[in-house]
């Protein structure tokens, strides 16, 4: 009696080793990490170089839906996608703000480009403030950045010059748009953009003057 309860736990074992060695494994799929990185280059003169300032970039601030580890984008004019294994490096309000700072930093050799937090105001020229709107691809296969833009002085919230921005990059083709890194690299082109109309309105500012009026850009 031991040995046919025995042979049938043997039985058991073996046929439960066979139906496992049958059923395929499946990998989960390995997290996919971007980042965004300077794409300015310097065109044409760059004016006096001994005419710099400093200048302060704040926190870019992003929308409430695009605060999250995963790189999201629009499939719909209501919705979004959200994929768990496309994912940003950094926190996206961090990352942005990182590359637009050196963005500047190269458009603008003749200035000091800080990054907040920054010590003290010094002789700061200005500080940079973005509020974006839209960031990201969108369901007709653009990449679009808009929002809007702020010069402030180096203390107060009353802007120095000001203007909204609207900047698109496609429409990618399905391939490139289901490929996440076609979408992250127009990402980064779209910050450029941005960094070359800010370093020309930081350019145009009355350093030589202490009334700096406010003034709206076209």
């Amino acid at each position: 009696m031991r040995t046919r309860a025995l042979i049938c736990i043997s039985m058991v074992v073996l046929v439960a080793s066979v139906l496992a060695a049958c059923v395929p494994l499946k990998r989960t799929p390995e997290a996919r990490y971007f980042v965004l990185r300077a794409l300015a280059t310097v065109q044409g003169d760059m004016g006096d170089l001994a005419q710099g300032g400093v200048v302060g970039v704040l926190p870019v601030r992003l929308p409430g839906y695009a605060e999250r580890p995963q790189v999201v984008e629009w499939i719909a004019p209501n919705e979004i996608r959200v994929n768990e294994f496309v994912r940003w490096a950094e926190p996206l309000e961090a990352g942005t703000s990182r590359a637009l700072t050196d963005d500047l930093a190269i458009l603008l050799p003749h200035h000091r480009i800080l990054a907040y937090p920054w010590q003290g105001g010094g002789d700061m020229s200005c500080r940079v403030g973005v509020e974006v709107r839209t960031f990201g691809l969108q369901p007709d296969g653009r990449v679009r950045f808009d929002g809007r833009w702020a010069l402030l002085p180096p203390s107060g919230d009353k802007p120095l010059t000001r203007a909204d921005f609207s900047y698109e990059r496609g429409p990618l083709s399905e391939a490139a748009a289901a490929r996440s890194d076609a979408a992250v690299e127009a990402m980064s082109e779209l910050l450029a953009d941005l960094a070359g109309e800010l370093a020309r309105a930081i350019q145009a500012l009355p350093y030589t003057s202490r009334e700096l009026s406010v003034t709206e850009a076209p």
